[in-house]
Protein backbone atom coordinates (compact mmCIF):
# COMPACT_ATOMS: atom_id res chain seq x y z
CA UNK A 1 0.00 0.00 0.00
CA UNK A 2 2.81 2.43 0.90
CA UNK A 3 4.69 1.61 -2.18
CA UNK A 4 1.53 2.48 -4.42
CA UNK A 5 1.18 5.57 -2.65
CA UNK A 6 4.51 6.19 -3.51
CA UNK A 7 4.69 5.99 -6.92
CA UNK A 8 1.13 7.44 -7.56
CA UNK A 9 2.85 10.91 -5.56
CA UNK A 10 6.00 10.30 -7.60
CA UNK A 11 4.02 9.93 -10.63
CA UNK A 12 2.03 13.37 -10.06
CA UNK A 13 4.69 15.16 -9.06
CA UNK A 14 6.00 14.16 -12.64
CA UNK A 15 2.84 15.58 -14.12
CA UNK A 16 2.61 18.36 -12.37
CA UNK A 17 6.36 19.51 -13.26
CA UNK A 18 5.63 18.78 -16.75
CA UNK A 19 2.93 20.44 -17.19
CA UNK A 20 4.23 23.48 -15.62
CA UNK A 21 7.18 23.73 -18.08
CA UNK A 22 5.36 23.14 -20.87
CA UNK A 23 2.90 26.05 -19.86
CA UNK A 24 6.40 28.17 -19.35
CA UNK A 25 7.40 26.95 -22.94
CA UNK A 26 3.72 28.05 -24.45
CA UNK A 27 3.81 31.21 -22.87
CA UNK A 28 7.06 32.14 -23.57
CA UNK A 29 6.36 30.72 -27.81
CA UNK A 30 3.13 32.70 -27.29
CA UNK A 31 4.83 36.12 -26.37
CA UNK A 32 7.51 35.59 -28.80
CA UNK A 33 4.92 35.10 -31.64
CA UNK A 34 2.92 38.08 -30.78
CA UNK A 35 6.37 40.09 -31.17
CA UNK A 36 7.18 38.59 -34.37
CA UNK A 37 4.16 38.06 -36.30
CA UNK A 38 0.72 39.86 -36.82
CA UNK A 39 -1.89 37.46 -34.70
CA UNK A 40 -4.17 37.52 -37.83
CA UNK A 41 -2.11 34.47 -39.11
CA UNK A 42 -3.38 31.81 -37.07
CA UNK A 43 -2.82 29.34 -40.05
CA UNK A 44 1.12 29.99 -40.09
CA UNK A 45 2.06 30.70 -36.68
CA UNK A 46 0.32 27.32 -36.07
CA UNK A 47 2.42 25.35 -39.06
CA UNK A 48 5.52 26.81 -37.68
CA UNK A 49 4.53 25.67 -34.22
CA UNK A 50 4.26 22.13 -35.33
Amino acid sequence: MIKATERFVRRVRRTRYAIRKNAERARAAAAGLRCIKPIHQPSSTREDFS
